[in-house]
């Protein structure tokens, strides 16, 4: 019982700690210059990371999380594109390659 007490704690606890996490391409159609970007859930991740044209999604989100992309320096306003992070949307899916059509220099991640 008292693991069964401890798991469940531990899940609770660690459920906010997920993010949606991405290859950042240069370049259009996964192409050009790439870095790994990590957005853990319910944050605004817009420092250390490259001006963005396409991505290749490598982990999604914990349940009922947004991928908000902002072409400003920050998370401020309205998002350029948002998708649901959580796998529910087709076009948001582990391994697909997503050409934007403008700079991302910002992303969120927020529950829906």
């Amino acid at each position: 019982m008292h693991f069964t007490s401890t798991l469940v704690a531990f899940l609770g606890l660690s459920s906010g700690t997920l993010g949606y996490k991405f290859t950042a391409f240069s370049g259009r159609d996964c192409t050009g210059d790439a870095k790994d970007v990590n957005v853990w859930d319910n944050t605004c991740r817009d420092q250390n990371i490259p001006a963005t044209q396409s991505f290749r999604i490598l982990n999604l989100s914990g349940n009922l999380q947004k991928a908000d992309f902002y072409d400003i320096g920050n998370c401020a306003g309205s998002a350029r594109r948002i998708w649901w992070a959580d796998g529910r949307e087709n076009a948001f899916q582990v391994g697909k390659c997503i050409t934007l059509g403008y700079n991302a220099r910002a992303f969120g991640s927020r529950s829906g």
